[in-house]
């Protein structure tokens, strides 16, 4: 209408100036032009003829072989996916990648993007900021913790007169410590410091120093071995109980994914507190990347990206899992889809096809990312990369069967070296499912914390093989045709290029060797306590949690013939982009509690009334310990505190003597590290002679993950005690 009004307008005026000067026609021709913009931009649907130039990605940053550096070549080429469909669930960004160096609030517009309720609170207005306690707070709560360190009576007076003058020796730190506190007014004065120097710049290899794995419970409804062997009944072609495990958590983790990236999971909570959801971002669709010096995280729009990754044998394999509106594909699809994978990585091992990414991804971070250099100077490499580093996660069929509890355990945590070459640690989740079908995630620790993974574990304990097999239950009607059963083999045509063959297997021979030599250093015990849980600790009016941080202290105690400096990990997720901060365990009550208790012979001889004082210690010995824990999580912690004091220091200037006290040195060198989760978690030890104990607490049992070097022989010694 407005097309036809303007045309006889502009026919009928006798000169520009008496058209310029009606002012229905200026008005028409301003409301036409807001149309037009509209039409182009506002009012088009998500993922609607996006402009090439807004969907370009901030992708892979080329980098010189003799140097390691970055040059520009590659960030304007495009990444291969799917334009998302007029109704998708997830809102598109306005790019397809985004790198990520460790500070939080780059990538905080993106949660507007997403919206929801997960992100509803993620807020300055919402959460409170991580505050910076005072130094008196902070000498008052570290003092308790510390004097049990001391070895000798220099040591104490010592430490005491270290602390004594911390005050006023630290008083310019604390007054810069605020500063930055008040600087980072929308976010956490700690945040970019622990992302970057806590794991980004941090140059061992993530596997066993830094990756952890959540164990699962078994899924008693999973066909047996014999019973697919025998065909009773339609398996889709399995060969083993993992494969139809492993379709049932990808349908489990499509589930979790599309609420995470959606924003429709609700926001997690302690209580009535909100807690932040910044972790959620780097759970999906997101990938490490080695730098020379510090790493990156991409994290790549969901809403692009149907597949996952599949890793057999060592090969890896994009496949869809699931449709236009991200629901999962149906269990049998995705079993049929899975065999195709084993069948290729069987024919690609007969052909001796390399395996280099996934013994590089397990190596010295400055090694792989020289490898990774050398090896995308090749365009079908980079290509390929893409792919992998694009993929919502990734599932690692490992086909063996393991013997023990134990054997299972070490196999998720690093592949008990052998199998290093089925996973890609990188990926922020890889889902590890065995030949028996048990399963775990495997989670990659820079920019996200063990309780955000948990989501996952949640949703494959909750949809069960047998709930999912059933027709009147699938999710969407199963694919007829073989052409819907495609896999793609995402370094496929690498190997066409015999240069690039010959260079990756030369790198992942030396990947091989150097991943095998780390993981043939520490060793994994899993112990399974069927005579007590969380029932029978609660009649003894204890903390669960702090019984069995004294169960570890004595433990350790009678290991090391003295009480040591111990970690537990608490979260402090209710501040804004909050992680996490220590629970110092050791305390004048737990040494009380451990010197009393002895070693078992004492134990085995007590009274009544030396059974008596014994839980009278063990009960105030757990009130201190829930008392420091809830003032950690509150963020009057002492770690983080001295964390920031110790980063604000130039290089010419002095340190506080408490700094350089050996007892201080001390408390601070975790040789027992800890953390419970109720999908009990499994990690390495975070210093040489140290020990790693993640447990996680049910109703009537316990289940524990013990490491350390197998050179010092502790595990066995720990768990005996």
């Amino acid at each position: 209408v407005m097309f036809i009004y303007l045309f006889f307008t502009t026919i009928k005026a006798t000169n520009m100036m008496a058209l310029l000067s009606n002012k229905r026609f200026t008005l028409l021709i301003v409301l036409l032009l807001a149309a037009c913009h509209c039409s182009d931009g506002f009012l088009q649907p998500y993922g609607r003829n996006i402009s090439s130039q807004r969907r370009q990605p901030i992708y892979y940053q080329q980098l010189d072989v003799s140097t390691v550096t970055h040059t520009e070549d590659d960030h304007t080429q495009s990444i291969k996916g799917t334009t998302p469909s007029l109704n998708h669930p997830f809102r598109p960004w306005p790019n397809q990648v985004v790198e990520c160096e460790g500070d939080y609030t780059k990538e905080t517009y993106l949660e507007q993007i997403i919206g929801g309720q997960l992100y509803e609170n993620n807020n300055r207005k919402t959460l409170p900021k991580l505050p910076v306690p005072t130094l008196k707070q902070t000498i008052e709560i570290f003092m308790p913790t510390a004097l049990p360190l001391c070895e000798s009576d220099e040591e104490r007076q010592s430490l005491i007169r270290a602390c004594d003058k911390f005050e006023e020796q630290a008083n310019e730190l604390q007054l810069r410590l605020l500063q930055r506190k008040e600087d980072w007014k929308e976010s956490s004065w700690l945040q970019k410091w622990w992302n970057q120097k806590g794991y980004l710049e941090i140059r061992d290899p993530v596997a066993v120093h830094v990756s952890y794995f959540l164990s699962i419970n078994d899924d008693p409804t999973l066909p047996s071995q014999d019973e697919l062997d025998n065909g009773e009944g339609e398996y889709f072609g399995a060969t083993n109980p993992g494969i139809l495990r492993g379709a049932a958590a990808m349908i489990a983790a499509a589930k979790a994914r599309k609420r995470a990236c959606s924003g429709q999971l609700p926001c997690d909570k302690a209580g009535s507190k909100p807690l932040c959801s910044t972790g959620y971002k780097y759970l999906f669709n997101a990938c490490r990347v080695p730098r020379k010096e510090s790493d990156v995280v991409r994290i790549y729009d969901p809403s692009m990206f149907k597949h996952c990754i599949v890793a057999c044998k060592g090969y890896f394999f994009a496949v869809d899992f699931v449709d236009d509106q991200a629901n999962p594909l149906a269990l049998e699809t995705l079993a049929k889809k899975l065999v195709k994978c084993q069948e290729m990585a069987q024919e690609q091992e007969s052909l001796d096809i390399p395996k280099a990414i996934g013994w590089l991804s397990g190596c010295n971070r400055d090694d792989w990312a020289f490898s990774l250099d050398k090896l995308t100077q090749y365009e079908s490499f980079r290509e390929a990369m893409k792919v992998l580093e694009s993929g919502a996660f990734v599932l690692c069929l490992d086909e063996i069967i393991p013997e023990t509890n134990s054997d299972a355990s070490e196999t998720f945590w690093n592949g008990r070296g052998v199998l290093g070459c089925n996973r890609f640690f990188d990926k922020c989740i890889n889902i590890v499912v065995n030949g028996l079908g048990q399963a775990a995630v495997l989670g990659e620790h820079s920019m996200m914390d063990g309780s955000i993974p948990m989501l996952v574990c949640n949703q494959i304990h909750k949809y069960k093989y047998d709930r999912l097999s059933r027709a009147s239950l699938r999710l969407t009607t199963p694919d007829k045709s073989n052409e819907d059963i495609k896999v793609h083999d995402i370094f496929g045509d690498c190997w066409e290029d015999e240069d690039l063959t010959n260079l990756a297997n030369q790198l992942g021979e030396y990947g091989r060797k150097q991943y095998q030599e780390l993981t043939d250093s520490v060793e994994l015990e899993t112990i399974v306590h069927k005579d007590y849980g969380k029932q029978f600790i609660k009649k003894g009016r204890v903390s669960p949690d702090a019984f069995m941080q004294l169960v570890l202290q004595l433990a350790a105690y009678r290991c090391f013939g003295k009480q040591v400096a111990t970690y537990e990990a608490t979260q402090t997720r209710q501040f804004v982009h909050g992680r996490t901060e220590t629970a110092r365990t050791v305390s004048m009550d737990s040494k009380a509690f451990v010197e009393a208790m002895g070693p078992k012979s004492m134990v085995d001889n007590d009274g009544a009334d030396e059974q008596k004082d014994k839980l009278k210690l063990l009960r105030q010995a757990a009130e201190s310990q829930h008392e420091y824990t809830r003032s950690a999580c509150n963020g009057y912690g002492v770690d983080r505190h001295f964390l920031g004091l110790s980063l604000v220091i130039s290089e010419d200037e002095e340190q506080p003597d408490l700094f350089k006290d050996p007892v201080f040195t001390r408390s601070k060198s975790w040789r027992l590290s800890t953390s419970g989760l109720p999908t009990c978690p499994g990690f390495g030890p975070v210093v040489e002679d140290g020990i790693g104990v993640g447990y996680g607490l049910h109703n009537n049992s316990c289940l524990l993950h013990v490491s350390s070097r197998r050179e010092n022989k502790y595990v066995d010694k720990f768990c005996n005690e």
